[in-house]
């Protein structure tokens, strides 16, 4: 690992362990800085799982069945490959995001989820809308070949994950977080 990398992970840890006390029972505490959602964290959670839900539905299932213009395509399936990779970051942030705590999160881990979601799910949105627009180019160039209900399924899943991931990424967008102090819990 480079310098910069090392550094930068001591950092985190040392930014991390900086808020950790020992209290009275020998145990150690977080009193550090809290995020708190503004609103109802719980149904803003599941709203954003039910739009990561439907984008991931949609890519796996465009991948399951074959494709006329993603079988050998490249640029089908680079755009294509670059959205299930995005939309996974989407689920893994989300998931660590639910799993740390709905509502009121530590800052360490509100660093390292929240801000993440909306440029990943933008990312998510241009990959897959290219992936749409390649489709849509080879169907025209090439017609509808072997399997057209493949390419028809892969451009309907492509456009539901680009919008979602629109509406997801502006969802992202209005949410507001609020700092709390440990004292203030």
């Amino acid at each position: 690992m480079s310098k910069n990398g090392d550094k930068k992970q001591r950092k985190y840890w040392n930014d991390h362990l900086r808020n950790m006390y020992l209290d009275e029972e020998g145990s150690y505490s977080y009193q550090g800085t809290y995020r708190t959602i503004k609103g109802d964290g719980k149904a803003i959670n599941k709203k954003a799982w039910f739009f990561v839900a439907i984008m991931d539905a949609a890519l796996l299932l465009s991948g399951i069945f074959p494709a006329t213009g993603a079988m050998d395509t490249w640029y089908v399936l680079i755009p294509y490959a670059a959205s299930i990779i995005c939309c996974g970051f989407i689920t893994y942030y989300m998931f660590k995001w639910t799993t740390k705590g709905v509502s009121t999160l530590r800052e360490y881990v509100y660093e390292k989820t929240w801000p993440r979601i909306g440029p990943a799910t933008l990312s998510a949105t241009i990959s897959s809308g290219i992936t749409l627009i390649m489709e849509i180019f080879f169907l025209v160039r090439n017609g509808m070949g072997e399997h057209p209900k493949g390419a028809i399924l892969l451009v309907i899943c492509c456009m539901t994950t680009s919008v979602l991931g629109w509406f997801l990424s502006r969802f992202i967008k209005t949410q507001e977080w609020l700092n709390l102090v440990e004292k203030e819990r």
